[in-house]
């Protein structure tokens, strides 16, 4: 077979799996047009992350900031954020790192030692 015939043929298929020609011969194209397609377009939602960074990450925390500038730690900051303890049962036993990672005061755990160490660069 000619390449041409095999173009033509997946061009043909594409155009037919993606209602790319209305299969309608309807006069009230208007009516029809309302109703929405199931494998059509769909409201996508965007992801959001409880507890995410409540400041803009180019402008910088000032949160962030005074507690450098105060010399406050990253164990420090755990202590007082309450997961210290958790975080020295999870590193001994193992067990409870999922629960650990998905808490709202481990993800600002992580915001402030990520932003330490881009502050080391």
């Amino acid at each position: 077979m000619r390449l041409s015939h095999i173009v033509v043929a997946t061009m043909a298929t594409f155009l037919l799996t993606t209602d790319a020609f209305a299969t309608t011969t309807d006069v009230n194209q208007a009516k029809i047009a309302q109703v929405a397609s199931l494998d059509g377009p769909r409201l996508r939602l965007l992801r959001t992350h409880p507890g995410g960074n409540d400041f803009e990450e180019r402008g910088g925390n000032s949160l962030f900031k005074s507690m450098r500038k105060a010399g406050t730690t990253i164990d420090d900051y755990a202590e007082t954020l309450g997961i210290a303890s958790k975080m020295k049962e999870v590193e001994r036993s193992g067990r409870g790192w999922s629960q650990l990672q998905h808490s709202s005061e481990f993800r600002k755990y992580v915001d402030y030692l990520n932003y330490l160490k881009s502050k080391k660069k």
